[in-house]
């Protein structure tokens, strides 16, 4: 809930359209969290679900606004991020 929330207060931010957050609240569990502001062009189900698989989990594709994600491979957080970033173009 905690990463949801500061994700959400990132991307209320001016000028800021998506935040993604991605965690590891206790060293063995991954959480992804992608918040979007409508009209950006992206869905935040979308967003996460490639990332979410990367780290061994899943996320709700259809998730437009907010999607949270789970997974439990800490050791491919880099990679979640990559893969977020490559469909961010960025």
């Amino acid at each position: 809930d905690d990463l949801r929330d500061l994700a959400n207060a990132i991307r209320s931010e001016p000028e800021v359209r998506v935040a993604v957050l991605v965690g590891s609240p206790d060293g063995e569990r991954v959480a992804l969290v992608a918040s979007v502001e409508k009209g950006a062009g992206h869905a935040a189900g979308e967003l996460l679900l490639e990332a979410a698989k990367a780290v061994g989990g899943g996320t709700n594709p259809k998730a437009q606004d907010v999607a949270v994600a789970g997974g439990k491979d800490v050791g491919r957080i880099d990679e979640a991020l990559r893969i977020v970033r490559e469909k961010l173009g960025i």
